[in-house]
């Protein structure tokens, strides 16, 4: 399904993923250095931009620059004053993610769950334990067949109207993207209630720690978050590259979705020590 999608996308679609690949190692090696003077630049842009639409709109004698310059500076300062601000935002979305994910990776890896139902068990499911594997098999098959007939006809109404027909690389990816939502929401669904409970807990304790642990060290919270989207993207980026090429990656490509939340938390870790072995100064000297 991947490999099919990406054959059908143009190359410069491509090369901007590659540029994005370059970007990733940027961010993941260096991104508590850059992550300041990112932000503020950043603001700087949205801040000229905003001045530059109110000056055109509103009616003066004086130069375009000066709203421009003054929203631009506008923006920039309130960035640096709210950084801490900002920081913790971040650092709350990114641990109210890595966290839940983090367990449930755990839990899903280890088996810690593993026997426990993910609803009430009947008296008979209890009586005939052979019979539930039997008919949890058969409503995976169905739930495939689904998927597969809704496919099809998605395929048919798509040839059907010609006149609107998309490029075949979107439904492509429309279909792609279903595919993983499902996915994910079938195994939400199939975890245990306690699993589901704990993986809760962890994403409230992840945001709250996020914001405190933001405001109170700003600089070391940047490595994390920036060593989290960073491995992200060269992972993506890297995978999206190398299926494109032609390279086969069955054999080293983890298997199952847990294993690759675990790939990903484990390439972010690298890059937070990365990170913060490059933030710290060596003694001169005597």
């Amino acid at each position: 399904m991947i490999p099919d999608l990406l054959d059908s996308l143009p190359w410069s679609v491509h090369g901007a993923v590659a540029i994005s690949l370059i970007a990733g190692l940027i961010v993941w090696v260096f991104g508590r250095r850059l992550f300041r003077p990112m932000l503020v630049l950043a603001a700087l842009i949205l801040g000229a931009a905003v001045g530059f639409v109110a000056g055109a709109a509103i009616p003066h004698e004086w130069s375009i620059l000066w709203p421009v310059g003054v929203g631009a500076v506008v923006a920039g300062l309130i960035a640096i004053v709210a950084y801490r601000f900002v920081m913790a935002l971040l650092l709350a979305l990114s641990l109210g993610l890595a966290a839940p994910l983090g367990f449930f990776t755990y839990a899903e890896l280890t088996g810690m769950y593993e026997g426990q139902p993910a609803s009430a068990i009947s008296d008979e499911d209890l009586l005939l334990p052979e019979l539930q594997k039997q008919r949890e098999h058969l409503e995976r098959i169905d739930r495939a067949a689904e998927t597969l007939l809704e496919r099809a006809k998605n395929r048919e109404s798509a040839e059907a109207e010609s006149d609107d027909q998309q490029p075949a690389w979107r439904q492509r990816l429309e279909d792609t993207v279903n595919f993983v939502l499902k996915t994910a929401a079938q195994n939400w669904s199939d975890a245990p209630g306690s699993q589901k409970a704990m993986t809760i807990l962890f994403a409230a304790c992840g945001v709250v720690g996020g914001i405190v642990f933001g405001v109170l060290m700003p600089t070391l919270s940047a490595s994390i978050v920036t060593s989290l989207a960073g491995s992200l993207i060269i992972l993506t980026s890297g995978y999206w590259l190398a299926t494109r090429s032609g390279l086969s990656l069955d054999s080293i490509a983890p298997q199952s979705a847990a294993m690759t939340l675990a790939l990903w938390l484990s390439v972010a870790v690298i890059g937070l020590f990365i990170q913060l072995s490059l933030g710290v100064k060596k003694a001169d000297k005597g």
